[in-house]
């Protein structure tokens, strides 16, 4: 219960700072704080505190084959994985699965965010975050305990 204590406050914490960001960059927000304007580093300030969280949190959820911040060491966990050509449904192979989830849920957002930008703004990018993190949230908060 220590632990999932632990993740809903860093989710929390999260959330607020996403939605903190959603309204400075929203067309209704001040325009220092948008994209380009004079004080847009404060919006940075927001996701780098976020990042550093994330990362946080994901290091005390006992998953230590998905590091956050970087998927290269992934990419290398998963080619030198022992059970690499094993069976989907294989125990030994969870590691390997959590793997390739992370991998395809990493460059899916990547592309679905990319797109959103491109045909929208920043904000709806950060609006969908916040949503995605709510739900994250919500899962850590009914999920069975250990």
């Amino acid at each position: 219960m220590r632990r999932r204590g632990w993740l809903l406050f860093n989710q929390f914490i999260q959330v607020i700072l996403l939605v903190i960001a959603a309204v400075l960059i929203s067309p209704a927000g001040p325009t220092a704080t948008l994209v380009g304007g004079k004080q847009d580093w404060a919006v940075l300030m927001l996701f780098a505190a976020m990042s550093g969280q994330q990362v946080a949190m994901a290091r005390q959820s006992s998953c230590a084959e998905l590091p956050t911040a970087p998927m290269t060491s992934t990419f290398v966990d998963f080619v030198a994985d022992h059970y690499l050509f094993s069976s989907w449904s294989d125990p030994k192979a969870a590691p390997r699965n959590r793997r390739v989830y992370y991998v395809v849920a990493m460059i899916g957002g990547s592309f679905i965010g990319a797109a959103l930008h491109k045909y929208t703004a920043s904000w709806p990018v950060v609006v969908l975050t916040l949503l995605l993190k709510m739900v994250a949230w919500l899962v850590i908060a009914f999920a069975k305990p250990d």
